[in-house]
């Protein structure tokens, strides 16, 4: 049976909202910090001479910095357009 479509903006909300509720838990904490130290978030992704390992850390590190700015309570809205200047 087919499913009715979803609306992407009550899919987006709902997807917050669960990932608020996982990661805040005692439990989501504990997955938070393994996470943490797997994705380097405190590390420098940059290494001298090997553009794949350090493509590969910043990919990481994205996952947590999305995780991250999810978790956020962080209301305010973002610039999402890139302004151009004068050179």
């Amino acid at each position: 049976m087919p499913k009715e479509p979803v609306n992407p903006s009550d899919e987006k909300a709902q997807f917050i909202s669960d990932c608020k509720r996982i990661f805040k838990s005692d439990a989501g904490y504990n997955v938070l910090r393994g996470l943490s130290k797997f994705c380097g978030e405190h590390e420098n992704p940059y290494v001298q001479g090997s553009y794949d390992r350090t493509a590969n850390k910043c990919g990481k590190l994205s996952v947590m910095l999305f995780i991250r700015k999810i978790l956020s309570d962080d209301d305010k809205p973002r610039q999402e357009k890139v302004i151009q200047t004068e050179r």
